[in-house]
């Protein structure tokens, strides 16, 4: 537990007043992740290999987005970072357990965004204006979406968020 609030106190500073709500269940799932690594890691794994067994497929290595990143363990993001000339990490909280591993990747933001707004028809619409964005990956989200979704508008709504996922900057989606 004194470790779980040195990371909320530690990751305070540097989120956005109207983010600072969501850091402890942020802080729940990194413990939890923690906890679980053993159970966790062939999944973990997987998620990992699939991203980079992927990367070769993109063309274009100019923007990543990666949606629903959290504390970040099923993502490659050295990988990422080494191809990619820019990567951002897109999600409610970004704790501060990450930063190791962003202080030698100088090419990776960290965003605040609420990507499961209630009532919000086009969630995604923002990636439409990042510049050069050439792959989208959404890690964890769909479960969130429903969860969040109005009554009956479940398959809907993770529908549309599966085909803003396919869209590049610039195309008409």
């Amino acid at each position: 537990m004194l470790i779980e609030s040195l990371v909320y106190l530690q990751s305070l500073p540097r989120t956005p007043g109207g983010f600072r709500r969501h850091l402890g269940e942020a802080v729940g799932l990194w413990a939890r992740g923690r906890r679980q690594a053993q159970a966790w890691a062939p999944h973990l794994n997987r998620c990992r290999a699939a991203i980079e067994s992927s990367i070769d497929s993109i063309g274009r290595y100019r923007t990543v987005a990666v949606l629903g990143s959290g504390p970040c363990f099923d993502v490659p993001l050295e990988a990422l970072a080494a191809r990619f000339g820019r990567v951002l990490l897109i999600d409610l909280a970004h704790l501060s357990t990450l930063r190791p591993r962003l202080a030698a990747l100088a090419n990776v933001e960290c965003l605040w965004r609420d990507l499961t707004p209630a009532g919000h028809t086009a969630p995604l619409r923002f990636l439409g204006d990042i510049p050069g964005l050439d792959w989208v990956i959404s890690i964890n989200l769909l479960s969130q979406l429903a969860r969040a979704a109005p009554d009956g508008e479940e398959a809907a709504i993770i529908d549309a968020h599966l085909g803003w996922t396919r869209c590049r900057a610039k195309s008409p989606c």
